[in-house]
C-alpha cells in the first residue's frame, strides 16, 4: 500500500519525468565525449530512466525509506561496459574528476565482496553535475539531479544478466548442491577477465618488440597480423614500389586495414617470416612492377591501397613457378575473383608470358 510520502514522490516524478529523460541523455552524451577525448574504447554505453511503474515497485519494496523524490538516487542511470578490467578504473577516474560524486551512496562491489562470495562485481557511482557545469546554461536546469553510473566489464555484465535470468541474487536462496557450481563459475569469469587483460598487455608488448626489431636482420620475426602491418608501414622498398604502381593508375595511396588476405597469399608460397618476405621483395620488386605495368596500363584508380606492392609481388612469385598447373592451383586457393576457369587459365598464361618477357629483357 502506498503511504503519503510515496504518493507525493510519484506525483512529483510524473511532472519531472521528461526532465530526467533530458538529464540522462545529456549525461550520456557528456560521458561519451569524455571517453572519446581520453581515447578509451568500450563495449557499450547505455542510458535508462526509471519508469513510473518501476518507481512504484521500488517504493513498495523499500517501505518508508524515501521521504522525497531527491532521496532516490537512481532515477537516471548510465551503464558503461568495458572490454577489460583496467578500463573500469580509468573510467572511474574520469567520473571522479568530471562529476560531483556522492561518496556515501557510491558502492565499489569489487572491494566489499567477500573473496569466496558468488556474484558479479562492478562499480556503482552516484553523481551530480560539478560546480563548473552547473553554471552552464545547458545544464543549469539539472543542478540537483542525480544519476547512477554503473561500470563493469563485459564478462561481469554477462554474469549479471545470466544471474538475473536464473532469478538468484542471494547465495542463501540457491539450492546447496548448486552453490558450488555458482562459486566455481564466478571464479572462472574473474580469472577470464584477468587473462584477457594479460593477453591484451602481451600483444601490446609484442607490438613494441616488432616495431623495434622488424628491420634487424638478426631477428627472426614470424609473419602475423602485427608484423605484417608493421612491415607494410615501415618498409622503404615496399613504399617505393607502392608509389610507382600508384603512378601507373593515377591514384592516391591509403592504408589497408585487412592484412589477413595477404597473410594467406604468402603462406601459400611458404613465406613465413618477415625476413623471407623482405628477401622476396628485394629479389622480385622489379618483376612485380613489370606485372603491374602490364595489367594496369589501361586502368585508372583513384584509391590505391598500401598493400598494392605486395599484391603484385605475389603475382611475381607465382609467375616464376615452372608448373602452370601449380600456379592455377595456388590462384584457386585465394579470394582473387575470376568469372570462369577459362579466365583463370588465361591469367596464368598471361603471368607466364610477362615473366618470360621480363627475363629476356634482363
Amino acid at each position: 500500500m502506498e503511504d503519503n510520502y510515496s504518493k507525493e514522490i510519484i506525483k512529483e516524478y510524473h511532472t519531472k519525468l521528461s526532465d530526467y529523460e533530458s538529464f540522462c541523455q545529456n549525461i550520456e552524451q557528456l560521458i561519451k565525449r569524455l571517453l572519446e577525448t581520453e581515447e578509451i574504447n568500450y563495449y557499450s554505453l547505455n542510458k535508462r530512466v526509471k519508469t513510473i511503474e518501476s518507481l512504484k515497485n521500488k517504493l513498495i519494496k523499500k517501505g518508508n525509506k524515501y521521504k522525497t523524490l531527491s532521496d532516490i538516487t537512481d532515477l537516471a542511470g548510465i551503464r558503461i561496459i568495458t572490454y577489460y578490467s583496467d578500463q573500469v578504473d580509468k573510467i572511474a577516474k574520469i567520473i571522479e574528476q568530471e562529476f560531483e560524486v556522492d561518496k556515501e551512496n557510491t558502492i565499489d562491489k569489487r572491494k566489499i565482496m567477500d573473496p569466496d562470495k558468488f556474484g558479479y562485481i562492478s562499480l556503482h557511482y552516484i553523481i551530480k553535475l560539478n560546480t563548473a557545469r552547473k553554471q552552464l546554461r545547458e545544464y543549469e536546469h539539472f543542478k540537483e539531479f542525480k544519476a547512477e553510473i554503473q561500470i563493469r566489464t563485459i564478462l561481469q555484465h554477462a554474469w549479471a544478466d545470466i544471474e538475473h535470468d536464473l532469478g538468484y541474487k542471494s547465495k542463501d536462496t540457491i539450492p546447496r548442491d548448486i552453490q558450488r557450481d555458482f562459486n566455481r563459475l564466478s571464479g572462472l569469469l574473474e580469472l577470464a577477465d584477468k587473462e584477457f587483460l594479460g593477453i591484451r598487455n602481451s600483444l601490446s608488448k609484442y607490438k613494441d618488440y616488432v616495431s623495434s626489431n622488424i628491420n634487424k636482420d638478426d631477428e627472426e620475426i614470424l609473419l602475423d597480423k602485427i608484423s605484417f602491418v608493421e612491415f607494410v608501414n615501415t618498409n622503404q622498398q615496399l613504399k617505393q614500389l607502392n608509389q610507382k604502381i600508384a603512378e601507373i593508375c593515377g591514384g592516391d595511396l591509403i592504408e589497408y586495414d585487412y592484412p589477413e588476405k595477404f597473410l594467406q597469399y604468402f603462406q601459400l608460397l611458404e613465406i613465413k617470416t618477415v625476413r623471407e618476405l623482405n628477401s622476396a621483395l628485394l629479389e622480385d620488386k622489379d618483376l612485380a612492377y613489370c606485372i603491374a605495368q602490364k595489367i594496369l596500363i589501361n586502368e585508372k584508380h583513384s584509391i590505391i591501397y598500401t598493400t598494392i606492392g605486395l599484391f603484385y609481388l605475389f603475382y611475381a612469385r607465382i609467375s616464376k613457378i615452372p608448373d602452370m598447373n601449380k600456379i592455377y592451383t595456388i590462384l584457386s586457393k585465394t579470394i582473387i575473383h575470376f568469372d570462369s576457369d577459362n579466365e583463370r587459365w588465361d591469367f596464368v598464361n598471361k603471368l607466364i608470358e610477362i615473366f618470360k618477357s621480363f627475363q629476356e629483357k634482363k
